[in-house]
């Protein structure tokens, strides 16, 4: 299928991997935000662990679909790295990227939330 459709695997690499972003970002600004116990979630240790278990998943992501577009700029096999980069980013963004609902998120992830958008909730 790659034959047919040469480069694909790199824009849903690219999706993938700024849907997992996006969801990175709006769960640290929630942590930021949301107070618990008197001091914002993102100071307790199981959600910066969390926190940092999905940030180093993004960043993983994404460094793997810039190495596969770029042995395709320099003209080098690159199906199997685009299809790898594919893999791993729509991973993260996609089941496992959704560990941050019930752990960081909480009911803000389902229901309105001044700290989660509309669109936002709907990639979650």
């Amino acid at each position: 299928m790659l034959g047919e459709l040469p480069g694909r695997g790199f824009y849903v690499a690219a999706r993938a991997c700024g849907v997992a972003r996006r969801a990175f970002e709006v769960a640290i600004k929630y942590a930021q935000q949301r107070r618990t116990f008197g001091k914002p979630i993102a100071e307790h240790q199981a959600i910066e662990f969390k926190l940092a278990e999905m940030g180093t998943k993004v960043v993983a992501a994404h460094q793997m679909m810039v190495m596969a577009a770029r042995l395709k700029d320099r003209g080098e096999k690159s199906d199997l790295p685009a299809g790898m980069a594919k893999y791993l980013a729509s991973e993260y963004s996609g089941s496992r990227g959704q560990a941050a609902r019930p752990t960081v998120l909480g009911a803000a992830a389902r229901g309105r939330s001044p700290y989660v958008p509309q669109p936002t909730r709907d990639l979650l």
